[in-house]
């Protein structure tokens, strides 16, 4: 990767060739975690755990509320996917079929639960998402080697919590307590501990979380931070195309403009750096789309161009159904505030301005009152503006693509925290060399 010392990010010649490289890479991942002992016990311990899984499933049902009684869609999981997830990952042997990476089989039933239940006892798949990477049977293919279902859910339960105090301990040490505070209110906010207990829902949020904690060491290294995102961007749409990919590109700018603003550069130049990061994060993220489809056409010889570009209309409004002719950009920002702001979360957001009032009025006393970084505005609007190119899918899936509004949170926490004047715990560790 290009130094930022050179003043330069990356050269547009070296886009292609780094696309390639994850598409490449993300291929072997696939076909590496596909295999399986020549005498197939690895595939034996997959289908047992899978048998194994069932009785939670049957337990719980299709949508439960896992933190929550009553019907808080905002609580709601989302067992419909992660029957297909588990489906998809045990039919995907690489020893067998080298392709079946490309296939991602699955069992459709019009009554899911009874597909899962038929793929635990060994029915063949009879159809596919193959328009998708999927990237994340890479991870739940080798855990269901050792784990059923509910082992997997605790064992993601504990990575989400761990990466969540790790990125709050690298947000304290590089920005100080109270830019951290607003971070971890805005996952809590959004419902975290949903997100954790689900393969589907976490994804996306380990991801960004993960570029958190990676970015002050890519600053302080001066290494392309638009080459960052372009990675961040093409792992978003290899683990996970659709669930709340803005969350991997909102979080983490967010957190690059705190650490930006910190150095004596101009607006400007931020503002430059910005831009090239959400051009590089959805040049990548289209981009391995794009490959995947190449892909899929290449060695299953399937449309996957016209099948995909027909599902994007659809979904898009481009082309009007009849089921979701009703949907607009005004339902799903209506939607998605109105599950994220429950009676309780609006009294908790009424008290928060309370408190923030004192302190602003405190500070305009002292004279310590500063001007507000605008910078984090535009970032703000990624979720809506994600809401509105995509207003039918996320109305139809609004009690997980809500979840993109942690961004909105963020960006507008951050911006009103910047009109305080507040001490900041800085390490000299975590510093960019131009800090020193």
């Amino acid at each position: 990767m290009r130094r930022l010392g050179q003043h330069t990010i990356w050269r547009f010649r070296r886009y292609p060739f780094y696309l390639l490289l994850c598409a490449v890479s993300g291929c072997l991942l696939l076909f590496l975690a596909g295999l399986d002992l020549p005498n197939g016990m690895l595939q034996a311990r997959i289908n047992y755990n899978i048998e194994q899984s069932v009785p939670l499933f049957v337990k719980e049902g299709l949508y439960p509320n896992l933190l929550s009684r009553g019907d808080m869609i905002s609580t709601q999981a989302d067992n419909w996917s992660e029957t297909i997830i588990l489906q998809s990952s045990m039919y995907m042997n690489s020893k067998e079929d080298p392709l079946a990476i490309f296939n991602n089989a699955w069992i459709h039933d019009n009554n899911i639960l009874q597909g899962f239940i038929r793929a635990s006892e060994g029915e063949a798949p009879n159809s596919s998402y193959y328009r998708y990477w999927q990237g994340f049977r890479v991870l739940i293919r080798p855990l269901l080697a050792m784990f059923d279902y509910s082992a997997i859910r605790e064992l993601f339960r504990f990575f989400g919590w761990f990466l969540f105090c790790l990125t709050a301990m690298v947000l304290y040490r590089s920005t100080g307590g109270m830019f951290t505070l607003i971070f971890c209110a805005s996952l809590l906010w959004t419902g975290y501990g949903v997100v954790t207990t689900s393969i589907q829902f976490s994804l996306c949020f380990f991801i960004a979380l993960l570029a958190m904690i990676l970015l002050p060491q890519m600053l302080k290294r001066q290494y392309s931070i638009a080459g960052f995102f372009f990675f961040v961007g093409a792992a978003t749409q290899f683990f996970d195309f659709y669930t709340v990919p803005c969350v991997t590109l909102g979080l983490p700018l967010v957190y690059f403009i705190e650490l930006k603003k910190r150095e004596p550069i101009c607006c400007q130049s931020v503002l430059a750096s910005v831009m090239g990061c959400v051009a590089a994060w959805f040049g990548a993220y289209a981009g391995m789309w794009i490959c995947r489809m190449a892909l899929v056409s290449l060695f299953l010889h399937i449309d996957a161009f016209s099948s995909t570009f027909n599902s994007l209309f659809r979904w898009t409004g481009i082309v009007e159904e009849a089921t979701y002719a009703w949907i607009g950009p005004l339902d799903a920002i209506g939607r998605a505030f109105q599950t994220a702001f429950t009676k309780a979360h609006t009294a908790l957001l009424l008290g928060s301005f309370l408190v923030y009032a004192m302190f602003l009025v405190r500070a305009i006393l002292r004279h310590h009152a500063r001007k507000p970084d605008w910078m984090f505005l535009p970032v703000a609007l990624i979720p809506i503006v994600w809401m509105i190119a995509a207003s039918k899918p996320t109305t139809w899936h609004i009690f997980f693509q809500y979840r993109s509004l942690v961004v909105f949170l963020f960006a507008c926490g951050a911006f009103a925290v910047s009109m305080l004047e507040m001490k900041t715990m800085r390490y000299p560790d975590m510093l960019v060399d131009s800090e020193l």
